[in-house]
């Protein structure tokens, strides 16, 4: 199911910008950097339930890596994806859990991708922005490194974590208001066609 929605946001989006290639999405667990694709990562906001004690944690540092790869012959472009886990941090024996990620923050990762899409392959304006990720509640302390599977991949680390950040409270609305220069662009693109 989780599957559907970020493809479905992603279609959308893509065609909100007026990117004028066929692009695809696909999630892929077992995702890592391969030769050829460009990777571009970005970090949100979710939660997580332990399927052992039932714990249940908020985490701002939810990590997620895309590979791109864009076909000019074919006028496509391909997207793959994974969506790292974390385990819990009270269980003897912990099993890695996929996070629970609002809409809202599917719809700002999706949109910053979108973004990267346009920049990259596009020649759109580098000026814009990541958007940040919406956070209702206060993440559970500091990023749990121990607990964390792109941290134990090495990820983390590597890409120093905060690409996309997160905002909590009333700051959110303020950063909303962002939007409006993803839709103008995407306007401008359309009309240019």
């Amino acid at each position: 199911m989780a599957d559907i929605i970020w493809q479905r946001t992603f279609s959308r989006v893509v065609e909100e910008h007026g990117i004028p290639d066929d692009w695809s999405l696909f999630q892929d667990a077992e995702l890592n950097k391969e030769e050829g694709w460009l990777c571009y990562d970005q970090t949100t906001f979710g939660s997580f339930r332990c399927s052992n004690c039932r714990r249940f944690w908020h985490s701002a540092e939810i990590s997620i890596m895309f590979l791109l790869q864009q076909n000019r012959w074919n006028r496509s472009g391909r997207v793959r994806m994974r969506i790292f886990r974390q385990q819990c941090s009270q269980c003897e024996y912990p099993i890695m859990e996929t996070p629970n990620i609002q809409i809202k923050n599917v719809e700002r990762v999706v949109r910053n991708l979108a973004n990267k899409i346009c920049r990259t392959y596009y020649g759109a304006p580098t000026g814009t922005e990541d958007l940040k990720s919406i956070a209702n509640v206060k993440a559970d302390g500091p990023h749990d490194k121990e607990n964390c599977e792109a941290c134990q991949g090495g990820i983390c680390e590597e890409k120093g974590f905060g690409s996309a950040g997160v905002i909590v409270g009333a700051v959110a609305v303020a950063a909303a208001l962002g939007i409006g220069a993803l839709f103008a662009f995407s306007q401008e693109k359309k009309q240019k066609k």
